[in-house]
């Protein structure tokens, strides 16, 4: 969920409300004011979510592909934060 520059994580499970896992997590940096976020899931086949970026000034997407956790088994949530941003698609 964004607020203002920042983009914070929620935990969630099957039973469909967030929290149940831990407290929300803080996700790198405070520049998320420039994009609309989309979450397509795992794009790359390394079974560890993703996240596209929409530039909201230039309307170009980005990808930060996300790493796993120490223990392999979620997202390391502070590397869609700090990965080289890749631009996926142009605005035409």
């Amino acid at each position: 969920m964004k607020q203002g520059k920042r983009l914070w994580a929620y935990y969630g499970d099957r039973s469909r409300y967030l929290d149940t896992r831990g407290a929300p997590v803080l996700v790198g940096g405070e520049d998320w004011d420039k994009y609309t976020v989309i979450t397509p899931g795992d794009v790359n086949g390394d079974k560890i979510p993703d996240l596209w970026l929409r530039d909201n000034a230039g309307g170009d997407i980005l990808r930060s592909h996300g790493k796993a956790s120490v223990d392999g088994n979620v997202v390391d949530l502070a590397t869609w934060g700090t990965q080289t941003r890749t631009k996926v698609s142009a605005r035409a």
